[in-house]
């Protein structure tokens, strides 16, 4: 069985205002609707269906516990246009190192422009391998428990002497805790973060150039899903001979395994020291 999301409903004090506003935006579609409801739809019948719905007078009070995250082809000018068609940009506690912009509708719902699919720090370089691991713990859980395991085993005394070793640009930790962007450890930088779903640490040294992404999904209120993903590449001679000895031996796949349980257990842990 499968479950997909076929309809968001927001409630709209000026639904023919929102209507607008999304429309534009989004390039979506008015559908009739046999309701006093208006129903925009994608025309290319990917995104799922937007229904506003007329309900309460009253502005929102307080940030929003959902928002959408929208993903431009160009981030500056979906920022652009968002702001002539009434959005206002909004701040709900970002520090503005964040490679995402926070934005209101013209009702106050907050939404993020997120980084253009170009601009991702995985968009061009190869894909190494992806790893998957369930997590009886919620998403909040397994994101604090991510971060702190992050900090902690790459900062390892070990870690230290090999990203000195094979010359990574990154050779100590520095920023601020619990990571954010820009926050370093060795071998890694913080290039993304959106908190409790993605991290991105980028590097590079003599022999590569790499991105490790690490995601959480919720799955339920008890279960959430941890995935890693690798990119990297191997340039020249010396950098073949590496991805052999780390890639193709299979050494790169059990440290992040092993990285992967060691969250795993943790936040499994947490969950039963609380419940007991």
């Amino acid at each position: 069985m499968t479950i997909s999301i076929d309809t968001i409903t927001i409630e709209a004090r000026r639904p023919d205002v929102l209507a607008e506003f999304w429309t534009a935006l989004l390039g979506y579609q008015r559908v009739d609707h046999p309701t006093d409801s208006i129903r925009l739809d994608d025309p290319s019948g990917g995104g799922p269906t937007l229904l506003l719905q007329p309900g309460t007078d009253r502005p929102p009070s307080r940030k929003n516990r959902i928002h959408f995250d929208l993903r431009p082809t160009d981030q500056a000018a979906a920022v652009e246009l968002a702001l002539r068609l009434g959005a206002l940009h909004c701040d709900v506690g970002q520090t503005g190192a964040e490679s995402w912009i926070v934005m209101a509708d013209p009702e106050g719902n907050e939404f993020c422009v997120l980084q253009s699919v170009a601009g991702r720090p995985d968009h061009d370089l190869p894909f190494v391998d992806e790893h998957v691991t369930s997590v009886a713990a919620s998403a909040d859980t397994v994101w604090q428990v991510l971060l702190d395991n992050l900090d902690r085993q790459f900062s390892r005394v070990s870690a230290t002497v090999y990203t000195r070793f094979v010359g990574c640009a990154e050779v100590a930790a520095s920023g601020p805790r619990p990571l954010v962007e820009g926050s370093s450890v060795p071998g890694f930088r913080v290039v993304t973060i959106v908190p409790l779903t993605e991290i991105v640490l980028e590097g590079r040294h003599r022999f590569s150039t790499y991105r490790l992404t690490f995601r959480v999904d919720q799955r339920s209120s008890t279960e959430s899903r941890l995935r890693a993903e690798t990119r990297a590449s191997f340039p020249g001679i010396a950098g073949e001979c590496y991805r052999r000895v780390v890639i193709a031996s299979g050494g790169h796949a059990i440290l992040v395994r092993r990285l992967m349980s060691g969250v795993r257990r943790k936040a499994e842990f947490s969950v039963d020291t609380i419940s007991s």
